[in-house]
């Protein structure tokens, strides 16, 4: 007979936002679950996130491999949670796995969703790895009793191109933390004409830095003056060839508490994505009550409703415009702090996020 419990596959999350949901999860997960992770690198950064927490497990090296994958979410995972006698398998990873057993599956990457082309220009070796682990979602996801997305504007998406039942695919909103309960950003008003904007992001293609050498290229032509604060690692940074550019600077990669100071230090969040599944900086941003620019797609309608300021992704134009419209807001005194908190009450903290994963149709 099964008890009550359940095994958590975050096997493939190791960095960026996908390493961030597993923070999260595994700091409010039940203790009666078991977490498959990448690494003991991976699994001792979560046991200094919560002491006592869930059991950590790591798969032989063998089933890690590109060579052993097929077989890790083919043979692997089931025989784990039959050995364990578990009554439900969370795959928090995108890819699903043949279990016999209840199932969720947790869709976080956008190409899914959105399509492996989608979000602008990659290399052809960059889109076969998409198409390869494309095929993995799509090949494993039948195993799943429930597909469980981050905003409707994904449900939507995946019920249009999957022919999925509507009951099939749940949303439940990631949580946020709360960067300042009070505080605003520390900069003036009299500082409008010389705006700081940040964007806390890892380079992929669909991020659009591209925009931004395009843009600061522009800023030089411009009456009033703005700066763009990034998080790239140096190399990354220098490739791309920003430090060549003026009106920018490299915060580097910052921890959770330096992003939040960085947060407050500046005038705005910008960000010229051209794909997401959510967009954890928007919450994060709203929080402090710093304004938002960003791209209009529907992952930043749907997060961001009337208080982000947009513009066309591929528009230096469309973007120098919504800066303008944002100092117009600033002299005009919008209330960021309210409204961002005002947004803030269509979501939950990660702490009822989480429980509603692994409550929901339990």
């Amino acid at each position: 007979m099964k008890n009550n419990l359940v095994v958590v596959n975050a096997s493939n999350l190791v960095s960026g936002g996908g390493y961030t949901i597993l923070r999260n999860f595994y700091c409010h997960a039940p203790l009666n679950s078991i977490f498959i992770v990448k690494n003991d690198g991976i699994a001792n950064q979560l046991k200094s996130e919560r002491r006592g927490g869930p059991k950590l497990v790591v798969p032989p090296v063998f089933f890690t491999k590109p060579w052993g994958l097929f077989l890790f979410y083919f043979w692997w995972v089931n025989r784990f949670c039959e050995k364990n006698n578990a009554a439900e398998l969370i795959s928090l990873g995108n890819i699903a796995s043949k279990t016999k057993i209840k199932q969720k599956l947790y869709i976080h990457w956008p190409y899914y969703v959105y399509g492996v082309s989608a979000g602008g220009d990659s290399s052809f070796i960059v889109k076969v790895k998409r198409l390869v682990r494309y095929f993995f979602i799509a090949r494993f996801s039948k195993y799943s009793e429930y597909w469980i997305v981050q905003t409707n504007a994904m449900k939507r998406k995946l019920l249009a191109s999957k022919e999925k039942n509507e009951d099939f695919v749940l949303t439940i909103y990631p949580g946020f933390e709360q960067v300042s309960p009070q505080a605003g950003p520390t900069r003036k008003k009299k500082d409008v004409n010389n705006l700081k904007l940040i964007y806390p992001s890892f380079y992929y293609s669909h991020k659009n830095f591209e925009i931004l050498l395009c843009l600061l290229d522009k800023a030089k032509y411009l009456d009033n003056g703005f700066s763009i604060s990034l998080t790239l690692p140096e190399d990354v940074y220098n490739r791309l060839g920003f430090k060549q550019k003026r009106y920018v600077n490299n915060l580097g990669v910052l921890s959770k508490g330096e992003l939040e100071k960085s947060y407050l230090e500046h005038d705005a969040l910008i960000m010229p994505t051209k794909l997401e599944t959510f967009g954890l900086p928007y919450l994060e941003a709203m929080s402090c009550g710093l304004p938002i620019l960003t791209s209009d797609k529907d992952f930043s309608r749907d997060i961001c409703k009337d208080y982000a300021f947009y513009f066309n992704p591929d528009s230096v134009e469309s973007i120098v415009s919504s800066i303008e419209e944002l100092r117009e807001g600033v002299v005009g005194d919008r209330d960021f702090i309210k409204e961002g908190n005002m947004q803030l009450l269509r979501f939950n903290s990660w702490k009822d996020s989480v429980s509603s994963v692994f409550n929901e149709v339990s």
